[in-house]
């Protein structure tokens, strides 16, 4: 071994300041680092299986204690909804337990859960919060499967005890049908009408394993009955569910461009809402001279140039045609509203259009344009036969008629006595 003489770094004034900002930095990232450490689930790992039955078992570790104070310091565990928003139907008071152990160094908790069910398939999570002058959160979390094989696929039971799988939707907006797996080698799919959504092209349907399956921009048709089937091994476990969205549309038929004048427009109003407080959608309109008021349309009795037709199809759907007809730029009111109850509360849907005239471009092209020309052409010939007349009073116009001065005003006296002159020429 050799010796080596310690190495002393002179820092100047200068750039004492600079390197003290960098080692300030320095530290704050290894500190960062070092607190994402400072906890830990064991076992260590991203998720686990359990059988039914089974005793689940999982232990938080707090590293650190002694740098923070005894009451700056709380722990919790999360647990899935079925466990911890249902204690009842859980049975969690019975089943669950936990531990606290605190010494110099560490703060550990265990967490049992006995007895497993396969609704208590979900995320088991350990958190940890520090009191200080900003409070500051550590957690931890892992997803845990309980299989069995009678029930391969659950539903979450998030709405505190659903009676009959009944998951109600607003038309246009999302929803989730907490649809799980119980082992994440099962293979989930959704039948409806004896055909697989989650397999077709441009499905409004997408399944996430930890989450269930989501529904984008449910529509009225959406409204029926599902299963949601797992399978796995070749072998298939379903459950039975219904979907009911509820809300209101309200387009135009053929709504790509404004409709002509002298056209008819087709207004549709669509409503699916609870069957107990059901009423069928009602009509209103902007006038064209009092833009501030709504006034109602009376459905049984229009006025004229209005025609109204309603309809309530198997699903519970009522659909109102408001339909206008011979439209008039003039007269004709283009601002609606259609209005129904969901829930015993109203909800309104509006629309707006315009009406254009038909494309005359035609007339102006095919019509007004040649006949411009031939009027210019008509006014440049008497302007020539006015300086002719003016400037070449002897020659004689009937023969030189066919003479035109091309060269411009200022060369016209000299083109005309050419004219003449070629005109005389032909006559000899």
């Amino acid at each position: 071994m050799f010796y080596e003489p310690p190495v002393r770094l002179c820092i100047s004034s200068v750039n004492s300041r600079w390197i003290g900002g960098l080692l300030l930095v320095h530290l704050i990232l290894v500190a960062k680092q070092c607190s994402a450490q400072q906890i830990r689930l064991i076992p260590y790992i991203p998720e686990q299986v359990f059988a039914v039955g089974s005793n689940i078992t999982l232990t938080c570790i707090f590293e650190d204690v002694e740098l923070y104070k005894d009451n700056s310091l709380w722990q919790a565990w999360q647990l899935p909804d079925y466990v911890a928003k249902h204690p009842e139907l859980s049975d969690a008071s019975h089943r669950l337990s936990q531990t606290y152990v605190k010494n110099g160094t560490h703060m550990i908790s265990t967490m049992t859960l006995t007895n497993a069910e396969t609704k208590d398939t979900g995320y088991f999570g350990c958190t940890v919060r520090l009191f200080r002058l900003r409070d500051e959160n550590y957690e931890v979390k892992q997803y845990v499967y309980v299989s069995s094989n009678d029930n391969n696929v659950f539903i979450d039971d998030q709405q505190g005890g659903m009676k009959n799988s009944t998951f109600i939707f607003e038309h246009g907006n999302s929803g989730l049908v907490p649809c799980k797996s119980t082992h994440p080698n099962v293979t989930v799919s959704l039948i409806r009408n004896s055909r697989n959504l989650l397999s077709e092209p441009n499905s409004n349907w997408l399944m996430e394993s930890k989450r269930g399956l989501i529904l984008h921009q449910a529509t009225f048709e959406d409204t029926g009955d599902y299963q949601c089937i797992g399978t796995v091994n070749n072998i298939s476990t379903k459950i039975f569910f219904k979907i009911f969205v509820e809300g209101i549309e309200l387009i135009r038929v053929d709504n790509i461009a404004d409709p002509w004048e002298g056209n008819n427009v087709t207004l549709i109003c669509r409503a699916n809402t609870n069957p107990e407080f059901a009423s069928p959608p009602e009509w209103f309109f902007k006038s064209k001279f009092d833009m501030s008021t709504l006034k109602r349309i009376n459905e049984t009795g229009p006025s004229e140039g209005i025609k109204i037709s309603l309809t309530n199809d198997e699903l519970g759907v009522y659909e109102s045609r408001l339909e206008l007809l011979n439209v008039n730029r003039q007269t004709t009111h283009r601002e609606f509203k259609c209005n129904s109850k969901i829930d015993n509360k109203t909800v309104s849907k509006e629309i707006s259009f315009f009406i254009t005239g038909p494309d005359h471009s035609w007339i102006i092209y095919g019509l007004i344009l040649p006949i411009g020309i031939i009027v210019l052409v008509m006014i440049f010939v008497a302007i020539i036969v006015v300086i002719r007349r003016r400037y070449c009073a002897s020659c004689d116009i009937e023969e030189s008629s066919c003479c035109v001065c091309l060269l411009g005003l200022l060369n016209c006296l000299q083109m005309c006595t050419y004219c003449c002159l070629a005109a005389s020429d032909f006559s000899s």
